[in-house]
């Protein structure tokens, strides 16, 4: 079930992604990093089993962010692109404080939230930080990688080698950064390398089938606002 679930999510992700983009352009991508970004450090608190390998939820929200960046890499520039990891260093900024200060909120007699929201928030911080500092140096490995292969390999029939290529270099650094970060200490290493690899055969599958959605992307003709 959790396979089918996760089959489901990619195809749904992606196609949001390409649905934003033809109808709001380079801005709409912008305003799905975000997005994408919270909902990657919420998931991954949940811990799944997938292929009887134990996974940390969210590795499909943050695949969907490199996506974002490869299509803005690919019909803009490297200079647009990189305006994605300062959004995501936004983000994480905006969520640590606003979810710190909600925290030390005392609730009242008829509160029933405190609680659910302490167990999502409170490991929050180190979530975020930890998946800031893998994700500042993997999307900026990706993003550069991306657009130096790209010098040598600038035609569309080669789109498949510099997506793959810098996807894989960086989602091997973004899983093992992130997991040891956010796990060393909570988990054994061992369960926390089951992670890592796990995360990263995900992100490898996920870098592989996104491939033909940014194939899709170069024939459509975004609406920019």
């Amino acid at each position: 079930m959790n396979e089918i679930l996760m089959g489901v999510t990619i195809l749904v992700s992606f196609l949001i992604i390409l649905g934003v983009y033809k109808y709001q352009g380079l801005f709409g991508l912008y305003c799905l990093v975000p997005i994408f970004y919270i909902i990657a450090n919420i998931q991954v608190i949940k811990q799944v089993d997938l292929f009887n390998y134990p996974l940390a939820l969210g590795d499909v929200a943050i695949c969907s962010v490199v996506l974002i960046g490869d299509l803005i890499t690919e019909n803009y520039s490297k200079r647009k692109a990189k305006k994605v990891i300062f959004l995501g260093f936004l983000t994480t900024a905006i969520i640590t404080i606003m979810m710190t200060l909600t925290i030390k909120f005392e609730p009242n007699s008829q509160d029933f939230a405190q609680e659910s929201i302490k167990t999502i928030f409170s490991f929050t911080p180190r979530i975020l930080i930890a998946s800031l500092i893998s994700y500042i140096f993997s999307e900026t490995i990706e993003i550069n990688l991306y657009a130096y292969i790209k010098k040598y390999f600038p035609k569309t029939r080669d789109l498949w080698i510099r997506n793959n290529v810098s996807g894989l270099i960086s989602a091997f650094i973004d899983s093992m950064l992130v997991s040891f970060l956010m796990f060393y200490g909570t988990f054994p290493v061992m369960y926390i390398l089951k992670i890592a690899l796990a995360s990263y055969v995900i992100k490898a599958i996920v870098s592989v089938i996104d491939t033909p959605f940014v194939y899709v992307s170069k024939i459509i003709k975004p609406k920019e606002l």
